[in-house]
């Protein structure tokens, strides 16, 4: 049995897609990871917001950004895991604490929110961490009032 040139160019060529496929799944695709310090309320318990918070995502091209209580910041990078340093005060003029996190993103999340203080705190990644929902997304509330738009026909008139 004779195998042709074309068969050797068409299993190198899948050989070749299969590696790019296996490179890209290592390599991971790009994530928005938001970062807020808002106070936060969960079954586990209320997590107050910080006075300062300053975070800096190692495998971000972006700057560190600083957070006051009640503000969130976007940072895009790619890969699943990211490096996040964070100093922070909880109150005004009080002592800087600085603390370093290394978070594995889950593949199905898109765009990850971390909640500061809930992190600080020692919670586990199902309290501190959640998926952003924009308000676009959300579906209108079942009690709004409902347009009837066939109630007259071109047959009535």
């Amino acid at each position: 049995m004779k195998v042709s040139k074309a068969f050797w160019y068409r299993l190198g060529s899948l050989a070749l897609i299969l590696i790019i496929a296996v490179l890209m799944f290592i390599v991971g695709r790009g994530h928005t990871l938001y970062v807020d310090n808002k106070t936060f309320e969960t079954p586990a318990g209320t997590f107050e917001a910080l006075y300062r918070t300053d975070v800096y995502v190692s495998e971000s091209s972006d700057e560190m950004q600083q957070l006051s209580a009640r503000e969130r910041s976007a940072f895009k990078f790619m890969g699943q895991t990211a490096t996040l340093n964070i100093e922070y005060r909880t109150v005004k003029n009080g002592e800087k604490k600085q603390a370093v996190y290394k978070l594995r993103v889950p593949y199905g999340l898109d765009g990850i929110v971390i909640n500061v203080p809930a992190l600080l705190a020692g919670q586990g990644p199902d309290i501190y961490m959640y998926e952003f929902v924009s308000v676009s997304d959300v579906a209108p509330a079942a009690d709004a009032e409902t347009v009837v738009t066939d109630e007259f026909s071109v047959t009535d008139i």
